[in-house]
């Protein structure tokens, strides 16, 4: 029997698929279902309680100052630093279950990079979040700072349906 590329190669590309998926998404989602369960489900009550007291406290977060590409101009140097800086009020929620992220979009439609804000400095209501923002390509952009739920315990962004933009 004649072996052609055309009848090998679905085998092929099937095993391969499968391998690939098996890696990046079963596996991890495998151990992930087992750490769930572990501790009669200790993980998974302690992502809904979690879930449930960021929920409630969401719309309480607030903006007090923001400064970002305060260079007076509209136009920017690729490969220049610009400092950027957010101060929140928090109210019930801890600084370390919030992200801060700027969000460049080509006309609001492809996200061309996104930078993330770190924590600088907390006091009891107030977070104030700092990054440094070099832009890497020409042309011209929009812009976004979003805040969203952040948790070690999540494995995606996706996994809590709240966000906040400024």
């Amino acid at each position: 029997m004649k072996n052609s590329i055309a009848s090998i190669t679905p085998h092929f590309v099937t095993s391969r698929m499968l391998n690939d998926y098996n890696h990046r998404f079963y596996n991890k989602l495998f151990k992930r279902t087992k750490a769930m369960a572990e501790d009669d489900f200790e993980m998974a009550k302690r992502i809904s309680s979690w879930k449930k007291r960021i929920k409630r406290a969401w719309n309480n977060i607030s903006v007090v100052d923001y400064s970002i590409f305060s260079n007076g101009t509209e136009a920017y140097e690729m490969d220049h630093p610009y400092k950027g800086r957010i101060v929140l009020d928090l109210n019930e929620i801890s600084p370390q279950d919030v992200g801060v992220e700027l969000v460049i979009t080509e006309n609001g439609e492809r996200i061309i990079a996104t930078h993330e804000f770190m924590l600088d400095k907390s006091s009891v209501d107030k977070a104030m979040f700092r990054a440094d923002i070099i832009i890497k390509q020409p042309g011209t952009f929009n812009y976004g700072i979003r805040i969203y739920p952040k948790n070690e315990i999540l494995p995606h962004r996706q996994d809590f349906n709240l966000v906040k933009w400024i």
